[in-house]
C-alpha cells in the first residue's frame, strides 16, 4: 500500500502534542475574571 502512512501519522501525532503544549501553555497566561457593563474584572463574580 502507501509507505508514508506510518510516517504522516506520526508527523501529525507530533504536530497535535505540539500544538497541546502550546495552547495549555498560552491558557495558563489567561487571566481567569468575567467581564460585566463596568469593564472587566478578575477574580469570581459574586
Amino acid at each position: 500500500m502507501h509507505k508514508l502512512t506510518l510516517p504522516a501519522s506520526l508527523v501529525l501525532l507530533l504536530f497535535a502534542t505540539i500544538i497541546a503544549k502550546v495552547r495549555a501553555f498560552y491558557d495558563n497566561l489567561v487571566p481567569l475574571g468575567y467581564q460585566d457593563e463596568d469593564g472587566f474584572h478578575k477574580g469570581e463574580k459574586r
